[in-house]
C-alpha cells in the first residue's frame, strides 16, 4: 500500500519543490549576470563536443528514462514490468526517488521518449550545475574571479565532466544542492526549501543535507518548517527503502548495505582518490585545507556539506570513490569553494582550475565489467531494432526495449509469475528471451531467472556473444515445456 501511495505523493512533492526553485531563482534574478549564460553555454558546448553520448550507469539510466516516459503520460512514478509504450500491464514502484524522472518527464511529454533527449537534458543539467556553483560562489566568496574559478574547476573535475552526459542522478543532485545552499547564503527561504527538497528527491542520501537549513540564520522559521512538511513523502520513501533493505542486500550479495566495517577501507581509498592528481584536482584538495583554516563566513555550512556526505559514503558498502567516482561529485562543490576561498590571486586560481582540467584530457577508463555492460547495452539496443511491434522481449533489463518502442517483460517478474509469462503466448507474434551480462552473476536474481526460463521453455538460440568472458545470449521462446503431473 505504501509504495502505491508514494508513487502518487512523491511526484506531487517534486512538482511543488520545482515551483519553489523556479520562484526562488526568479527572486534572485538581479544576480543572474552575463557570466551565468557564458558558463551554461560553455559547459554545455564542451560536454557536447568532448563527451560521447553513452550510458555510464548500466542499466539505471534506462530505468530513469522508462519511469520518466510513464510520468510524461500520468503523474505516477511507476516502473513497467510488463507492457510497452502506452500499454502498462504490470508495474512496480522503484527504490530510487522520482526527482530526476519527473524533471526528464517534463521534456519527454513534449518530445516523446527518445534516449538522445535524455542525453541532452543531462548535459543541460550539468551546465546549469556549473552556473549554480558560480552563483553560490558570488554569494559566499569575495571576488567574481574566485566564483568563476570555482565554476570552471567544478566543470573540469574528471568525475563531473565524465558524467556530464550521463542520464543519472548525480549531477542533478549536485545542481539542486548548490541552489539550496545558495538560498541559505542569500537568505532566500523559498530557494533554500525548493533546492534542498529537490536534492533529497533526486538522491536518497541528499536528505541529510536538508539539515543544514536549520543553521541558516537568515532563513525564517516558516521555511524550515515548510521543508520538513514537503519532505514527508521522501522520509516515508526512505523508511520504505530501509524496510526492503534485507532484500536489496541479498541482491547485492553483501552482509549489510551500511556498516562500520566498511569505514577503514572507504576512508583509505577515498582519501587516496581525493589526493590523486589523475582523478581529482589535487591543488584544489590541498588549497581546501588552507581554505578551512582561513575561511570564516559560511565555513560551517561548507564543512557540514562536505562532512555529511564523506561520512555517509564511509559506511556504505560501495562508498569507495575508486569504485564509484560519481559519489565524489557530492563533495566536490564544498571542497572547491573552500579551495578558492584560500586566495584571491589569479595565478593560484588558474592553478586550481588547470589541476582539474588536466586529468579530464586523458580518456576516461572504465573497468572491464563496465565495458562488458556497455557492450551488452549496445547489443540490446541493436536487437531492439530487429524486434517487431507485435513481439515481446523477456529480459533482466526490459526497459531498454520499452524505451525503444517495443514490448518487454521483466525476467525476474516473469519467472516469479510463470503462469503470467505462459499466458503471453498467443498475445504476441513472437516471444524472445534476452540473457544479458548480469545472468552470469552466479546466485543473482537474473541468474536464477535465467535458469528458470531455460528449464520452463523450449528455446531456439538466435545469437550469442562474449565480452570479457561474460556471455550474452538471445533466444526465441518456442513453447512452454509441459510436465507430467506426479
Amino acid at each position: 500500500m505504501l509504495p502505491r501511495l508514494l508513487s502518487f505523493a512523491l511526484p506531487l512533492s517534486v512538482y511543488t519543490a520545482l515551483v519553489f526553485v523556479g520562484w526562488g531563482v526568479y527572486r534572485e534574478r538581479k544576480k543572474l549576470d552575463r557570466w551565468v549564460l557564458i558558463l551554461v553555454a560553455g559547459a554545455f558546448t564542451v560536454s557536447l563536443a568532448f563527451r560521447p553520448s553513452e550510458h555510464l550507469l548500466f542499466f539505471d539510466e534506462d530505468i530513469y528514462i522508462q519511469i520518466a516516459s510513464n510520468l510524461s503520460h500520468a503523474p505516477v512514478a511507476q516502473l513497467t514490468l510488463l507492457g510497452g509504450p502506452g500499454d502498462i500491464q504490470a508495474s512496480t514502484y522503484y527504490k530510487e526517488p522520482a526527482g530526476f524522472p519527473v524533471i526528464l518527464s517534463l521534456i519527454l511529454a513534449i518530445t516523446g521518449t527518445h534516449e538522445m533527449v535524455a542525453f541532452i537534458v543531462a548535459r543541460l543539467l550539468y551546465a546549469m550545475a556549473v552556473a549554480a556553483v558560480y552563483l553560490l560562489g558570488r554569494e559566499v566568496l569575495k571576488t567574481r574571479a574566485q566564483a568563476i574559478a570555482a565554476a570552471i574547476t567544478f566543470a573540469a573535475t574528471p568525475a563531473c565532466f565524465a558524467y556530464s552526459a550521463s542520464a543519472g542522478t548525480d549531477l542533478p543532485a549536485a545542481l539542486f544542492a548548490a541552489l539550496g545552499i545558495w538560498g541559505i547564503a542569500a537568505g532566500n527561504g523559498m530557494l533554500a526549501l525548493g533546492g534542498l527538497a529537490m536534492a533529497s528527491m533526486v538522491r536518497l542520501e541528499m536528505i541529510a543535507l536538508a539539515s543544514l537549513i536549520l543553521i541558516g540564520n537568515r532563513i525564517p522559521s516558516k521555511w524550515k518548517f515548510g521543508l520538513g512538511g514537503l519532505l514527508i513523502p521522501e522520509i516515508a520513501h526512505v523508511g520504505w527503502v530501509f524496510s526492503i533493505a534485507p532484500l536489496l542486500v541479498k541482491v547485492e550479495h553483501v552482509e549489510s548495505a551500511f556498516s562500520p566495517v566498511y569505514i577503514l577501507r572507504n576512508l583509505r581509498e577515498n582519501i587516496a582518490y581525493l589526493f590523486d592528481p589523475r582523478a581529482f584536482p589535487i591543488t584544489g584538495a590541498i588549497a581546501a585545507i588552507i581554505g578551512i583554516l582561513k575561511a570564516k563566513e559560511f565555513r560551517i555550512i561548507l564543512l557540514g556539506w562536505m562532512a555529511i556526505f564523506f561520512c555517509v559514503y564511509l559506511v556504505f558498502y560501495a562508498g569507495s570513490f575508486d569504485i564509484n567516482p560519481r559519489y565524489s561529485i557530492q563533495l566536490t562543490i564544498p571542497i572547491i569553494l573552500l579551495a578558492v576561498s584560500a586566495t584571491e590571486r589569479l595565478p593560484f586560481l588558474l592553478a586550481i582550475a588547470i589541476a582539474a582540467a588536466l586529468p579530464s584530457m586523458r580518456p576516461w577508463q572504465l573497468p572491464a565489467y563496465v565495458q562488458a555492460l556497455a557492450s551488452d547495452h549496445r547489443t540490446a539496443v541493436e536487437f531492439a531494432q530487429a524486434v517487431g511491434p507485435t513481439d515481446l522481449v523477456v529480459s533482466g533489463e526490459p526497459e531498454i526495449f520499452m524505451n525503444n518502442g517495443r514490448h518487454g517483460m521483466n525476467a525476474v517478474y516473469a519467472t516469479d509469475q510463470i503462469d503470467r509469462l505462459r499466458s503471453q503466448f498467443g498475445k504476441y507474434k513472437r516471444i524472445f528471451y534476452y540473457g544479458g551480462i548480469r545472468t552470469n552473476e552466479i546466485g543473482s536474481e537474473r541468474w536464477e531467472a535465467d535458469r528458470k526460463v531455460k528449464s520452463e521453455f523450449e528455446l531456439h538460440l538466435i545469437e550469442a556473444k562474449e565480452f570479457s568472458a561474460f556471455r550474452i545470449a538471445i533466444y526465441e521462446l518456442l513453447q512452454p515445456i509441459h510436465r507430467e503431473a506426479g
